[in-house]
Formats: structure tokens, sequence, C-alpha cells
């Protein structure tokens, strides 16, 4: 029993990070139908992050009231910065690049991810690379390094989609100013990818990944993104008609 325990327990972040890019997959398809439909890729952000930050509140409120430490300064600047990195910057980016590609195109810019990551992390000494011991241990940047120092998950997830959507609202209202039709909302495609995106991508796979991150490293998580763009390819090509050359 002792060993089946520790070999479940070791293969749970293997079978975490696959799953999270069937649902990174998953979530580019639908993104780009939404994008197809009209949907803008400023209210997209906007909305995706306020639906996360409203189905983790009450499970962060409930099951972390006992871990959850006093929000300190530095801790709620490191979350304000977190919040505009991804749900602002990154989120948008990615949209508008969606816009003009293919969702296969945009999956597989996302493999750069893992080299970027461990250059960067190498850079700011996050990573110590031990030839002699590969994979070296990751240490943690970004949502897992937070957590070091805010252990409560939950709510560290909620408060960055929170400050996202805010800030993501006020970049809107700035671009966007006069264009009150990008925020209308109806039982469609749009919908569901905000939802979606809400649920899955920014609520399940930013708290699962900072879970794997603080266990098993930064380039750990980042390392398993072209898996994601190998479902994309083969989702897209059925479900948004995407032509697949091979050998292209």
């Amino acid at each position: 029993m002792f060993t089946e325990s520790k070999f479940v327990k070791k293969l749970k972040p293997y079978v975490g990070v696959i799953l999270l890019q069937f649902g990174s997959a998953g979530f580019a398809i639908v993104a780009k139908a939404a994008l197809n439909e009209g949907a803008s890729h400023y209210t997209f952000a906007v909305y995706r992050n306020a639906i996360a930050a409203l189905l983790l509140a009450p499970f962060a409120l409930f099951l972390e009231r006992k871990i959850r430490t006093r929000l300190t300064t530095t801790i709620f600047l490191k979350i304000m910065l977190l919040g505009l990195l991804d749900p602002v910057f990154g989120q948008n980016l990615f949209y508008a690049g969606m816009n003009y590609t293919t969702a296969t195109v945009t999956s597989a810019m996302r493999n750069l991810i893992p080299a970027l990551t461990f250059l960067l992390a190498w850079i700011l000494r996050l990573e110590i690379v031990n030839f002699k011991k590969l994979p070296s241990h990751a240490k943690i940047w970004g949502t897992a390094h937070t957590l070091k120092t805010y252990p409560a998950g939950l709510s560290l997830t909620a408060l960055i989609c929170t400050f996202g959507s805010l800030q993501g609202t006020v970049l809107t209202f700035i671009v966007e100013r006069g264009d009150t039709a990008i925020w209308a909302l109806g039982w469609n495609t749009k919908l569901l990818a905000y939802v979606y995106g809400g649920i899955v991508f920014s609520g399940i796979t930013y708290y699962v990944s900072g879970v794997i991150m603080k266990e098993k490293g930064l380039v750990f998580v980042t390392v398993f993104n072209p898996l994601s763009m190998v479902i994309v390819v083969v989702l897209s090509s059925f479900i948004l008609a995407e032509q697949m050359d091979v050998g292209k």
C-alpha cells in the first residue's frame, strides 16, 4: 500500500499537467470560434477572469479560512502585478494574435514558453542547472513564488483573477471608449467561451498550475505545452475546418 501510494503521489503532477493541456486545447478551439463570431479580445479577458473570480471566491473563503495569511503590501503588489501580466497583457495579446491566425498557430507559439521560461528562470537565478542530475529542480517564480508567502492557492488565484478583471475593465474603457456593444452577452459561442475560459482556463488551470509548480518547479509545467498543440491540430481540423497541410 505504501509503494502504491508513493507511486500515485509521483504520478499526480504528470496526470495534472496532461489534463491541463487538454483543457488548454479545448479552450483554444472555443476561443477561436468566439473570436470568429466577433468577440472583442478586451471584454473576453474581462469576462473570463470575472467568472473565474466568482467561481473560486466561495471555495477560497470556506476551504482556506484557516491557512489564509495576512495580505501584506508586498503580497498585494505581487498579486496586482500577476493580474496585470497575464489577465491583462498576456490574454489580450493571445486573443489579438488568434484573431489574425488560427488556433493551431497560436498553440504552436506556446511551444516557445518552455525555452523562454527556462532562460528567464536561469537569468534570474530561479533555476539551477545541474548537468549531473537532470532534470534539475526549478525554483518557483510568478504564481508559485507568491504561494511561498501566501500559501492559500485558491484565494491567490481568485485575487489574481479579480484584479486582472478590474484592470482589464479599465483598459477596455480606455481603448474601446464609446463602444458599448462589445459588452453584450447572449446565448452563443461567445458566452460559452467566456464561461469555459473562466472555469477551466483561468480558474482550474491557474490553481492547479500553481500547486504543481510549487511541487515540481516552473519549467516542469511549461515543458508539456507541445502536447496542447497536437490536440489543437486534430480538433481544429474537425471543429473549425482548419486545413492541416502535412509537410508544410
